[in-house]
């Protein structure tokens, strides 16, 4: 159970550090597009003998790269290019699957993974790139703030805003590597968004939309696996059902108090 909350703390923090950037730009899907395209990296590091997570690393940056050199053309937008990409590798990792022994069972336990299984090098994997998410973030806070809200203000300032969203995609891949062999695809991709759209609602300053994202997440982790314990259901569809819950409470309360009259 240690080792289970110290990665609910990393990996909430990671995905609350990364996540308003991915909802910011409008590119929520593209979590759960690493998620699929990690596919053929996993297969040929089994074929080859690697370890798994490295062939999930690098398919994750292949990714990144590709996403953003095909946006950087202009003529491309993000979201086509995330489609292209998502289906193209996710079909190529299926392609490669069928020439080896995978079985069901294992497939499922690389994509989907079990937060309640996870072990001590999987753990030190997700603190080391817990590390480097927040170096980056230290380093090149305003200017990836810059790049988000205002890409031609950025530009104009010699912000290098094409450099800049590499390095938002690398972030994202490295933080969805980092937790999908512990958490799976969908809890990725829920803890990657829903905790920031909560708390995109709450605040418009990023260094309180961090941590509330942060607070949102661990929360969500916490009840969502004391639930799963209670009831013996899936830890990782408990937790989804928990944030999403929390992200619908607030969009109804900011709705009713937007939609009240205003008192003269």
């Amino acid at each position: 159970m240690f080792y289970v909350i110290f990665a609910i703390i990393l990996i909430s923090i990671n995905c609350s550090l990364v996540g308003p950037y991915v909802v910011l730009r409008r590119i929520s899907f593209i979590g759960d597009a690493i998620a699929h395209t990690i596919l053929p990296g996993i297969v040929i590091a089994y074929m080859i003998g690697f370890n798994n997570f490295w062939g999930a690393l690098v398919a994750a940056i292949i990714t990144a790269i590709g996403i953003g050199w095909f946006t950087g053309r202009n003529d491309i937008r993000e979201d086509t290019a995330i489609g292209i990409i998502f289906t193209a590798l996710f079909a190529l990792g299926i392609l490669l699957m069928s020439k080896t022994d995978l079985s069901d069972e294992e497939f499922h336990h690389m994509l989907f993974g079990d937060i309640l299984t996870i072990g001590q090098n999987q753990l030190i994997i997700i603190a080391a790139i817990s590390v480097v998410i927040l170096i980056t973030e230290f380093l090149l806070r305003k200017e990836l703030e810059l790049a988000t809200f205002d890409p031609m203000y950025s530009k104009q300032i010699g912000s290098r805003p094409d450099i800049l969203r590499y390095v938002i995609l690398i972030l994202i891949a490295l933080t969805v590597v980092s937790a999908i062999q512990a958490a799976g695809i969908l809890l990725v991709s829920a803890l990657l968004i829903t905790p920031s759209a909560t708390s995109i609602m709450l605040s418009n300053k990023l260094f309180k939309i961090n941590l509330i994202s942060i607070f949102v997440s661990i929360l969500s982790c916490t009840a969502g696996i004391y639930l799963a314990f209670k009831f013996n259901v899936s830890a990782s569809a408990s937790i989804v059902i928990v944030v999403t819950i929390i992200f619908a409470v607030v969009w109804l309360n900011k709705s009713n108090r937007n939609s009240k009259p205003v008192k003269r």
